[in-house]
Formats: structure tokens, sequence, C-alpha cells
């Protein structure tokens, strides 16, 4: 009796287990029917735009997305040089699986007329030198480079000038690759005095 209740406990725990909520499938070329391995697939709240699964194809083109919550969402599927795919999703029931089946992605051919800007992000790390792109961080006009430097992140400037980033002492600081002599505020406050 102990064992056919104990059997029946495993298949229902294997059932529940094996019917969470989710989509999955498999995303090959159209045209040559090849996978499309690293292809980036995304389920979307459509109201704010936030994710709320994502997943990459395999090396044989398969993707699965669990544990998905119930409502109304978009799933996008995205690769270089191809037409996104976009289906809508309304999960209402707690065990929701969805098999997409095959999902054939086609060529997009208007990308190869135009050219993609990639923009430089506002920092940049390199070994132990971390680089900020001045323009990304907005100052008023005139600012002085003691008012862009507060703005930089993790970077103070305290009241006499001294510039610390990560609780260490910046000792130089350069503009376009050249060395950028720094005038502590103290100093500057001297020499608007005098000058």
């Amino acid at each position: 009796m102990r064992i056919i209740t104990l059997l029946i406990l495993f298949i229902l725990t294997a059932q529940f287990v094996t019917a969470q909520n989710k989509v999955s499938g498999k995303i090959v070329d159209a045209q040559n029917r090849l996978p499309l391995p690293d292809a980036t697939v995304t389920i979307i709240n459509p109201v704010d735009s936030a994710a709320i699964g994502f997943a990459v194809a395999d090396k044989t083109g398969l993707f699965e997305i669990k544990n998905l919550i119930k409502g109304n969402f978009v799933l996008g599927i995205t690769f270089t040089g191809y037409a996104p795919y976009t289906k809508h999703l309304n999960i209402t029931q707690s065990q929701f699986v969805m098999d997409l089946d095959t999902v054939f992605m086609q060529l997009d051919t208007s990308l190869l007329m135009g050219a993609v800007i990639v923009q430089a992000p506002p920092i940049q790390i390199k070994k132990d030198t971390i680089e900020f792109k001045a323009s990304a961080f907005k100052t008023k006009p005139n600012a002085t480079v003691e008012d862009l430097l507060k703005k930089l992140p993790g970077v103070e400037v305290d009241k006499d000038g001294n510039i610390t980033s990560q609780g260490e002492e910046i000792t130089k600081v350069y503009v376009d690759g050249k060395e950028f002599f720094l005038i502590p505020s103290w100093q500057q406050r001297t020499c608007r005095r005098i000058w």
C-alpha cells in the first residue's frame, strides 16, 4: 500500500514539475533551414517593457523559457541580419506550455543598405584606468572641471579640491589622452582674488 501511495505521489509530482509555464522552440534560417545559434529570445510586458523572461538559442537553435507568470506578454526573437519575429502570448492558465516548434527567421536585406552607428559607452574600464566620456555627463554652460568631476559616478571632490575615486586619491587626470593640470579649489579662490 505504501509503495502504491509513493508511486502515485511521485507521478503527480513529476507531472507538476514538468507542466510549468514555459515557451520553447527552435530558431532556423528560412532559406537554408540551418539553426541560428545565439539568437536572442525575450518575453516582455508591453505595458512597461520590463523583461519577464530571456533565453539564448543553443548551437542547434533550441531555446526554452520557464517559470513564466500569468498575463499578456510579447515574445520577440532577434538575430543580427534577420527581421525580428514577434508573437503575443496570453498566459491565463497556471500550467501554460507553448511549443513554437520551428521559427523561420527571414533575412533583412534592408540592413545591408545602411550603416549602423555605435556610440561609445559613457564609461570604459581599461586595465587600471577608467575613462569617462565627458559629453555624457550634463553640466551647466561655463562649468569648471571640478563641476564635471563631481558628476562622474564614484568620483568625489572635497572642499580643498582633492579628488578621490572609490576611496583612492587621484593624482592624474587626462583630457583627450593628455595630462590635465588641476588647480585645487582653494587655490582657484586665491588666484581669483589676486588676479
